[in-house]
């Protein structure tokens, strides 16, 4: 005997190309009248061996129908099939069926016999190629592949069954079984069932699982999954809260440090693994590796309810802050959904929040210590100590950095392990601000003894802030809270000059935040780029600097308007997250007037830039010619006496004197005279031309006198110039 012949009537009909009969009985018998109709129909549709005419088909459905009953008892294969499918002992609910199957959503759903076929009918599609040519061919349209409610209804004995599948609120089509594509005729509109829950419902539970990743498993709680600490408590209360399936869906708000609008799987593993050991239940999240879309979430939803399990949504801003939500209302499952640790959207059906919150000190430095052994790596004590104090990253982040440094053949050194925990902190920024190299020292910068004092111990305090907050406890009273410092004073006193030297001494990153990439017209956007940029910048010891920072830290205004509401609504988010700002901020501004009350009380210190007396200008004259420039005859004391400008403007005369003379010098010099003419132009330049008197007694004090040239050297009360 064959093995065709060896195999159930059933199994051979339940699909046209051999080798896909359905292991689950209930799910043969119901392909199998699928097929078995379709055959049937066709064979009387070509019982005359001519082209069909769909329009008196259509017509005289009704007045044919006892000529179709005797067709099906009098021609020999129609008559066979008609046979198979009136004798078939179609195969009652089966209440105990495996969860997420066939005969499990039937009972589930308690369909009846026609909602059934409808489903079988998709299956069907869904699992054999060669059926196409049969649903283009049952429908009269060469381009339709697809089954259409019209052609079941067509096939099946009772066609009144099939009204409420009409409704996209059915069950069948609001739970992600079905898809229905748009048509202008809900009878004729195609529709399908994804692959992923066609796989689901044949039994194969995660075979060709790409969309969705398991990432923790019920029931079991695995060693790498630590107790919580201070949030033990919560955590099993709100499991204990999911501990019995949902008859809706329920939304588990959750929070990361530094989560950046965004929910990692790999850093919410292992809370979610203790959670899942108490509910019994697996938690899967939508895979990196796919683009998320309506379609991707829709099938998670199905594939979750179908499986009983729980769901983790990536991020709470596809495509904005609600779109899931109506995505997966009809799913009775739950979902662990990303959400600003400040607050967000609102979200349905939501439990209490999941707070999971940065590591300590002390874990992160486990945490390192453990993946460098891993990939066969050490380093020196104090430089991993200065990492972990340096960088506050979490598990996931630190194996990413071990595994990359373990992958160089160079030897590990700490110049090249802070470089590579700065790397990624770049990455995190993003374009919002900009990374800037420090060019000066702390010998360069020309302040008043004053203001000198009052920086070398902002200095200080931003050296030793992380190692404070670790050691002496101050990170727990304080929040980890950080130093925001406020430059002010008239362009170009050295404010900008100040944070790169801040930056250079501190070994730290500058970064140059983009005002043009975080303000935002349109109404909360500009609080979502403030909080992606914090979120990113509390992750390390790094420098954000807000230069015009007027800009984004106004005054708050009586408002009048929406826009007014708005505005205000956005400086005083500003105001609540510059209060917790773990990291390091320098806001400069000449317009301190402008700026909020509220900031300045937040600020740590605030250092003012006042206009350079003479002898800070002298200094500032000296420094800002170029060592290998020759300047033996220039008079800095002149300078500094004759013209009050600020550092900023004198940097640009000197670099306009030096442009000049070298069109007329081979090697590097400077002149007095050609300084002169550089001021001259920069007074122009400022909107303050020198008036005559000025001028005149420079050309007595350079006059042609005696033979000498415009550059020759003459004695005035300040000594000699040239």
């Amino acid at each position: 005997m064959s093995e065709r012949a060896a195999m159930p009537q059933q199994a051979i009909f339940s699909s046209l190309t051999e080798g896909l009969a359905p292991e689950d009985e209930f799910t043969c018998v119901w392909l199998a009248q699928v097929v078995l109709r379709m055959r049937r129909e066709l064979s009387w549709l070509w019982r005359k061996h001519e082209p069909i005419d769909w329009v008196a088909e259509s017509l005289q459905r009704h007045s044919t129908a006892v000529q179709r009953r005797k067709f099906f008892a009098e021609d020999a294969g129609a008559r066979y099939l008609d046979e198979h499918i009136r004798e078939t002992k179609m195969p009652v609910r089966d209440h105990n069926a495996a969860r997420g199957s066939f005969a499990w959503l039937v009972q589930e759903l308690d369909l009846p016999g026609a909602e059934i076929f409808v489903v079988a009918l998709a299956l069907a599609a869904a699992r054999d190629a060669a059926l196409g040519n049969l649903f283009s061919t049952l429908t009269g349209d060469p381009r339709r592949q697809a089954p259409t409610l019209g052609l079941a209804q067509w096939l099946w004995d009772e066609p009144q069954a099939f009204a409420p599948l009409m409704s996209p609120a059915h069950p069948l089509f609001a739970r992600g079984i079905l898809r229905r594509a748009e048509a202008a005729n809900e009878w004729n509109a195609p529709f399908f069932m994804p692959p992923l829950v066609a796989r689901r419902l044949e039994g194969f539970a995660n075979d060709s699982l790409y969309e969705l990743n398991r990432i923790a498993i019920g029931g079991q709680l695995q060693s790498s999954a630590k107790a919580c600490g201070d949030n033990a408590v919560e955590l099993e209360l709100l499991a204990g809260r999911m501990v019995d399936s949902p008859d809706e869906l329920r939304v588990i708000p959750v929070s990361i440090a530094f989560a950046q609008g965004s929910l990692d799987p790999r850093r919410a593993a292992g809370v979610l693994q203790q959670i899942a050991s108490i509910t019994g239940r697996d938690i899967y999240a939508i895979s990196s590796k796919v683009a998320i879309s309506a379609a991707v979430i829709e099938n998670a939803g199905t594939y979750c309810w179908l499986n009983g399990v729980d769901l983790l949504i990536p991020s709470y801003e596809f495509p904005h802050d609600t779109a899931w939500q109506n995505i997966l209302r009809p799913y009775p499952i739950y979902v662990f959904a990303a959400a600003p640790e400040e607050g967000g959207p609102s979200l349905t059906n939501a439990l209490p929040p999941l707070k999971i919150r940065g590591l300590s000190y002390m874990e992160r430095r486990q945490v390192w210590e453990r993946e460098l052994s891993r990939h066969g790596l050490a380093i020196l004590e104090s430089v991993l100590r200065e990492c972990t104090y340096r960088f506050r990253m979490d598990a996931a982040t630190i194996g990413d950095i071990a595994a990359l440094l373990g992958r160089s053949r160079s030897p590990l050194t700490s110049d090249r392990l802070l470089a590579a925990c700065q790397q990624q902190i770049r990455v995190m920024v993003g374009s919002q601000a900009t990374l800037l190299t420090p060019r000066f020292q702390r010998s360069e910068l020309i302040l008043d003894a004053e203001r000198s004092a009052q920086f070398d111990q902002l200095l200080s305090a931003m050296r030793n802030l992380s190692r404070v907050h670790a050691d002496w406890g101050t990170g727990r009273v304080w929040g980890d809270a950080g130093i925001s410092v406020l430059f002010a004073g008239p362009s170009g006193t050295g404010k900008t000059m100040a944070a790169e030297v801040l930056a250079a001494e501190l070994r730290l990153p500058l970064y140059h935040v983009d005002l043009s990439q975080v303000v935002n017209k349109y109404i909360g956007e500009t609080e979502k780029n403030l909080r992606k940029l914090f979120d990113a910048a509390e992750q390390a010891d790094i420098i954000l600097f807000f230069d015009e920072a007027d800009a984004l830290f106004g005054q708050r205004m009586q408002a009048r308007s929406s826009n007014d509401r708005f505005a205000n609504m956005e400086i005083s988010y500003l105001l609540e997250r510059m209060e917790r700002f773990r990291g390091l901020a320098i806001l400069a501004t000449n317009r301190k007037r402008d700026l909020d009350e509220a900031f300045l009380r937040r600020l740590r210190y605030v250092v003012e830039f006042p206009l350079p007396a003479e002898a800070e200008r002298a200094a500032i004259w000296k420094q800002c010619i170029p060592p290998q420039v020759a300047a033996e005859g220039i008079d800095f004391a002149f300078l500094a006496r004759e013209f009050a400008l600020p550092g900023g403007n004198i940097r640009s005369i000197v670099l306009n004197a030096c442009l000049q003379a070298a069109a007329s010098r081979q090697k590097p010099a400077l002149r007095m005279q050609t300084l002169m003419d550089a001021v001259d132009r920069e007074y122009e330049k400022l909107g303050r031309p020198l008036s005559r008197e000025q001028k005149k007694q420079w050309q007595l004090l350079y006059a042609n006198g005696n033979g000498r040239g415009v550059d020759a050297p003459v004695a005035t009360r300040s000594g000699v110039l040239s």
